[in-house]
């Protein structure tokens, strides 16, 4: 799910970014879960472009009210499950987020990590303490996590990995 440049650049149409974020998942998985999954995220990462709050980004009601952007095809059932906030009802590893490498459980796990935390670090910190496949979990917390917080926000240690660093800082302003 390496998909944040393609919201990021199309933010300005919905409806492409989205389903160009779905078509990004075709290079490595060939399955509807995939694609449909980085429909959703794309989704996300869009929204909080356009200055959603964090609130409506995990509300069940997001990809009903955002469903124009989704165009005729619904997500797979799998995924709908994560958008009605399947991972809202968990704490923790012990209570059922597990990421082992299926898709739905990778962002389900990811979404954990950022509705549970206030700041960037501490949603990383508790993406990579799932244990399972953190280096997954966490990656795919920071594309959303990192356009929500914004640039500035990421703490250095982190940052200073970041070979992304100018197309970030150049969607900083955007963010919350």
């Amino acid at each position: 799910m390496r998909l944040a440049p393609v919201p990021l650049f199309f933010y300005r149409k919905p409806s492409l970014a989205v389903e160009l974020s779905g078509q990004s998942a075709r290079l490595t998985h060939g399955d509807d879960i995939a694609f449909d999954a980085c429909r959703y995220y794309g989704a996300l990462i869009v929204a909080v472009i356009h200055g959603e709050s964090k609130e409506n980004l995990l509300s069940d009601q997001f990809y009903d009210s955002h469903q124009i952007w989704f165009g005729s095809k619904p997500l797979h059932n799998e995924i709908v499950r994560i958008t009605k906030g399947s991972f809202k009802r968990s704490r923790d590893y012990k209570d059922g987020i597990r990421d082992k490498g299926h898709i739905a459980w990778a962002l389900e796990a990811a979404l954990w990590a950022f509705e549970s935390a206030d700041t960037f670090e501490k949603g990383a910190l508790n993406a990579v303490n799932l244990s399972d496949d953190t280096d997954t979990t966490a990656a795919i917390y920071g594309q959303l996590a990192g356009a929500y917080y914004g640039y500035w926000k990421i703490p250095a240690q982190i940052e200073r990995f970041n070979k992304l660093h100018s197309i970030i800082a150049s969607n900083a302003p955007t963010s919350h």
